[in-house]
């Protein structure tokens, strides 16, 4: 086994009892190779890529979310691969070995994925490949982790974004020039991120302040499916991913436990099919009196304005309006002319101003 895996394995917050990490050749003895509270699966349940080659920091620099050209060896991160439009097609976890980078994810995302960075190496010098069936790796990116460690009996332990000492997928808290509240949710948790106001969100896109209660309103992106609107609130986990709404893309398989468990909020309002919402405010000028107190949205796969009328923290009626006719609508804000103003993406970019007929 690769004496880097113990490494990896500190880093991300797991126990693992000396002797523990070693190749079993059988699922079940995998599994049951996890001690109580040890987050630790078999490949079985994974996929892994391999890229490799002179020119994979820069390939992959140029397709993913992170800056992997300055990622620490043998150092993992949360990453994400998007469209040339800018959709998420899938999150996974990457690391770094020398010059190489794997890539570990959902084993029915893997071959979609390989195939389709497959189609951006033609012109580079860089090699991808399935990595393998004989390692036994952290179960913290994959969306069987929890079902494989349940069929085989184990305590199934808490989710990547769960994890109060990990940055990701939380709204972080700071005063403005970079001090921690002293309220904050986790300061007083030993070994987490005092800056850390919230758990298992999973890609925000926008936010407001509510006008009367100063609570901040936020959207996020969904997998396929699942896009959701909640209120920001101290030390609430929004689910994700153990629970969600959307599905895997391009399989359409489930992701995680379900819809809802204890302890994990639900959101005021869920799309399915994804909107992909984007940008938030809410209005509260004189020149559409009717719409006072709404909250907008903009939409880029829906391509769509939303409006939502509120009673209190109730959405009770959504209009999707200018369908089609603006294109693709990246953020939507009230002027202080009380108009409202949309950022276009597209190309020729641009912003639209809409007025009372």
């Amino acid at each position: 086994m690769n004496p880097n895996w113990q490494n990896f394995i500190s880093t991300r917050g797991a126990r693992l009892e000396a002797g523990q990490i070693r190749d079993f050749g059988d699922t079940q003895a995998e599994l049951k190779a996890a001690a109580t509270g040890t987050v630790l699966a078999p490949l079985s349940q994974f996929g892994l890529i391999r890229a490799t080659g002179d020119d994979a920091a820069t390939f992959l620099h140029n397709l993913l979310s992170n800056d992997v050209q300055h990622l620490a060896h043998n150092r993992a991160e949360r990453c994400g691969f998007c469209s040339p439009k800018g959709r998420l097609l899938a999150d996974f976890l990457i690391w770094r070995e020398a010059h190489d980078y794997l890539l570990q994810l959902s084993a029915d995302i893997q071959p979609a994925l390989l195939k389709k960075l497959g189609m951006y190496v033609l012109r580079s010098k860089v090699k991808l490949m399935n990595a393998g069936d004989d390692i036994v790796l952290l179960g913290l990116a994959g969306d069987g982790t929890v079902a494989a460690l349940k069929a085989a009996g184990l305590d199934v332990p808490a989710a990547p974004m769960d994890v109060a000492h990990c940055a990701a997928g939380s709204v972080i808290r700071l005063h403005d020039d970079g001090r921690v509240p002293a309220d904050n949710p986790f300061v007083i948790k030993p070994g987490a991120k005092p800056e850390k106001f919230t758990l298992g969100n999973r890609n925000m896109q926008g936010a407001a302040l509510h006008p009367q209660t100063g609570e901040i309103w936020a959207h996020e992106h969904g997998p396929q499916g699942g896009d959701e609107i909640n209120i920001i609130r101290a030390g609430v986990n929004y689910g994700w991913p153990v629970i969600t709404y959307g599905r895997n893309y391009g399989t359409g398989t489930k992701i995680g436990e379900g819809t809802a468990k204890p302890g994990m909020a639900q959101p005021l309002l869920y799309w399915t099919p994804s909107i992909a919402p984007s940008g938030m405010a809410f209005y509260t000028g004189e020149r559409f009196p009717g719409w006072r107190g709404n909250l907008f949205v903009g939409a880029l796969a829906g391509q769509i304005l939303v409006r939502l009328q509120l009673d209190g923290e109730r959405i009770v009626h959504q209009e999707r309006l200018l369908e089609g006719a603006l294109g693709r609508i990246r953020d939507v804000r009230q002027g202080p002319d009380g108009l409202l103003y949309l950022l276009i993406d597209s190309a020729q970019g641009r912003i639209v101003r809409l007025e009372p007929q």
